[in-house]
């Protein structure tokens, strides 16, 4: 991340934020890693027969989202990039560094 934004991120100023992106990431992973071995199901049914996620699900939900928030407030978006001079996709430039 540090070096696909060092145009624009500061170790200074960003670094918390970068810090919880990462940790929110790990997070994310390890729930995606659980439902896809089989820790617990994607979606089970309650005893009136409706079936609901499991609330794993919803935390993956949670953990991407608020990664595609913070994602953007670093400016790793294409609307953030438009217009500023930073890289563009097709530019040579790797996003995942």
């Amino acid at each position: 991340m540090w070096t696909a934004g060092r145009s624009w991120l500061s170790p200074d100023i960003d670094r918390t934020l970068v810090q919880q992106l990462c940790y929110v990431a790990d997070e994310a992973e390890g729930l995606r890693a659980g439902l896809d071995r089989g820790d617990y199901p994607w979606f089970y049914r309650l005893s009136n027969s409706a079936q609901v996620s499991h609330p794993a699900v919803t935390l993956l939900r949670d953990r991407r989202a608020q990664q595609t928030t913070w994602l953007s407030m670093l400016g790793f978006s294409p609307t953030n990039r438009r217009g500023s001079g930073w890289p563009r996709s097709g530019s040579g430039t790797s996003w995942t560094s």
